[in-house]
């Protein structure tokens, strides 16, 4: 179960859905995919909630145990190095969904590709679940977009590197807009950058959890020198779980990263 819902490959492929509870069930390569000269869509107008899945058919490229590729769900991607990536899409109109997938998946590009992932307001809880680089990444000149625009979400990785990321030339952007949300995460997640990456995270409103990693974190930047920004932003005012730094602060330093975490009485901040 591949290449399909919503594929495009030196073309357009859409999906259209007004209205139901609908199940969209892929193994790899589905779900709003834009191949080279492509642009892959999943639309869902409606408003019910919906399941999307997309894994368990090719195991990870890394070799991580019980790791599943994914090339899913709104995704840009390529053949490198020999042409460029396409552009992926998903858009859904709100409801309780459940979002799961492989690597590399959940608005991403991958070498000169985009991803858009947009998902709408919803009053109730939804669930995003990736593996590594899923939930806003880009990796390779590339640019991938998350934006969810309201309810208590609960964002969790199967392993590291995710929930905003960028990595070699590329650049991210993850925005939450509204609801007390939840955040889980290995390592380089949460708003990071390498190898002359630029990764934007911000979450505009809400009393919000983050576990299992640092926020606004650069690493290394030998593909090319020069630098890379990590730039993190919660805006939310009231007072979070973030454990590894501080509640009402900006913080800056090492490879150019930024923290932002503006809560209750904003005369407290502090460098």
């Amino acid at each position: 179960m591949q290449l399909h819902q919503g594929a495009g490959h030196w073309g357009a492929g859409l999906l259209i859905d007004e209205e139901g509870t609908d199940s969209y069930i892929a193994h790899l390569l589905a779900q709003g995919v834009g191949f080279p000269g492509g642009l892959g869509v999943l639309c869902d107008r409606g408003r019910e909630g919906d399941r999307y899945y997309c894994k368990g058919k090719a195991p990870s490229g890394y070799g991580t145990t019980g790791v599943f590729g994914g090339w899913g769900q709104a995704v840009g991607l390529e053949y490198r190095p020999y042409a460029s990536g396409g552009v992926g899409v998903i858009y859904d109109a709100g409801g309780r969904d459940r979002m799961e997938a492989g690597n590399f998946s959940q608005g991403g590009g991958y070498f000169y590709g985009l991803g858009v992932l947009y998902l709408q307001w919803w009053h109730g809880r939804r669930s995003c679940i990736g593996s590594c680089y899923a939930q806003g990444f880009s990796a390779h000149q590339a640019a991938g977009i998350m934006i969810e625009s309201g309810g208590d979400d609960h964002y969790t990785p199967r392993y590291a590197v995710s929930t905003g990321l960028s990595w070699d030339e590329s650049v991210m952007l993850f925005l939450d807009e509204a609801g007390n949300d939840r955040y889980e995460g290995g390592g380089f997640s949460q708003g990071a950058a390498a190898m002359n990456g630029m990764s934007f995270f911000v979450d505009a409103v809400g009393q919000d959890i983050y576990r299992g990693t640092d926020q606004a974190v650069t690493s290394s930047n030998t593909y090319h020198g020069g630098t890379s920004l990590a730039f993190f932003v919660d805006a939310g005012g009231q007072e979070d779980s973030c454990p590894r730094k501080s509640n009402n602060h900006i913080v800056w330093g090492g490879e150019h990263f930024i923290f932002v975490d503006l809560s209750g009485d904003l005369s407290g901040l502090a460098h």
